[in-house]
């Protein structure tokens, strides 16, 4: 992870079980960790967006370190017109010995601004072109497994419905892995994002999205991030053991 003053960005993932093969780049400007979608409801019915990411200034940074867990905070992020608006806790708890477990909350005061989206957590050029196989999503429960993937082949569309798509990615060099999954017995609404430079995350729209004082405050579950040795097989089979 990054400084405080990078707000703790994802800076790599290493498996360290076979390789120590690097994962995750980062980015020139920062690095990244998690970013939120606020909508406003104004008086002449318009609806009002604004975006803020863990680079973003606020009152205060820190983490809390405890056995097996570590707690990112943010205090006193700004919205719109409001000061201090919201704080924001991401934990990673150590799941076993190859695994983590990625949460989000959102401790939201503000007015005028409901929480709409999230995205989290946000791996930054998870793999560059031609340098992976990649495991994604596919119709009809299935997944599919591209050689040497680049930003020109297939992605999956905008809209992604569960009962086509399992929410389950993997990223592959030579026989070392990165496993990275929704475990949301609940099916709930998600998105597992790719970008054409190699990032990707989960989009997560929360309960009553958008509307001021009743927007949840964060998804409802954990995404899971393991690193492992194998193949495609591999990865299918750890998320077939959690389903």
């Amino acid at each position: 992870f990054g400084g405080a003053d990078q707000g703790f960005g994802i800076k790599r993932i290493v498996n360290r079980i076979e390789g120590e093969t690097a994962f995750v780049k980062g980015s020139p400007t920062g690095v990244d960790f998690w970013a939120l979608l606020f909508h406003s409801h104004g008086t002449d019915g318009r609806i009002a967006e604004t975006r803020v990411d863990n680079k973003a200034p606020c009152a205060a940074r820190r983490i809390e370190k405890t056995a097996g867990a570590w707690k990112f905070v943010w205090e006193g992020l700004d919205l719109p017109d409001e000061k201090g608006a919201f704080d924001v806790v991401a934990t990673v708890r150590l799941v076993g010995k190859n695994a983590s477990s990625w949460e989000i909350e959102v401790k939201n005061r503000s007015t005028k601004w409901g929480l709409f989206e999230t995205q989290y957590p946000y791996l930054r050029e998870t793999v560059g072109e031609g340098e992976a196989d990649v495991m994604m999503p596919a119709q009809f429960l299935g997944e599919r497994l591209y050689r040497r993937h680049t930003s020109e082949m297939f992605t999956p569309g905008e809209d992604i419905n569960h009962s086509w798509y399992p929410m389950v990615t993997a990223f592959q060099k030579g026989a070392s892995g990165l496993y990275l999954a929704a475990h949301d017995p609940e099916a709930r609404i998600k998105t597992l994002r790719y970008l054409k430079d190699g990032s990707c995350f989960f989009e997560t729209p929360v309960e009553n999205a958008g509307v001021s004082g009743r927007a949840a405050s964060g998804p409802k579950y954990p995404v899971r991030m393991a690193a492992y040795a194998g193949d495609w097989w591999t990865a299918a089979k750890i998320y077939r053991k959690w389903a």
